[in-house]
């Protein structure tokens, strides 16, 4: 169950998407992957529920500011042994409405690769217990 603080912070980054959007866009999306201190984020739109997401550098100046509230929100979801998630992925309609993603086990994807060493940063900031750490993290930890 969220808190209050996850969802104040999930409407910020929501209504940012929302605010930059383009008239003609069916929905808007944003994927963020962490490592550590390393993070990367795509954002997407299509233009029909039914579309192909096509990549959009629209929301390239605001990207400080979505990494910082997904950083936030991270950290707010960390339960003890169990750690945090790796990716997110959250989605704004054309009305407002959102909904959000996150993977907790799923290896998440760099282009270009976290740098050597991020994951195991990552569990030593977010620990797990050994059976919640997935094999191929702690292959790179």
């Amino acid at each position: 169950m969220a808190t209050s603080a996850e969802n104040e912070i999930v409407e910020a980054i929501a209504s940012i998407l929302y605010a930059a959007r383009d008239e003609d866009w069916a929905e808007m999306a944003v994927e963020i992957a962490f490592a550590g201190g390393f993070s990367q984020f795509r954002t997407w739109f299509r233009t029909g529920y039914d579309g192909e997401w096509q990549p959009t550098p629209r929301y390239a100046e605001q990207s400080a500011e979505l990494a910082g509230l997904f950083a936030d929100l991270r950290r707010l979801m960390f339960r003890a042994g169990t750690g945090t998630w790796f990716s997110a992925r959250l989605t704004v309609a054309a009305q407002g409405d959102f909904r959000s993603d996150y993977d907790f086990d799923g290896e998440p994807h760099f282009d270009p690769p976290a740098p050597p060493g991020a994951f195991a940063d990552d569990l030593r900031e977010f620990p797990r217990d050994p059976s919640r750490v997935p094999e191929w993290a702690a292959e790179g930890a």
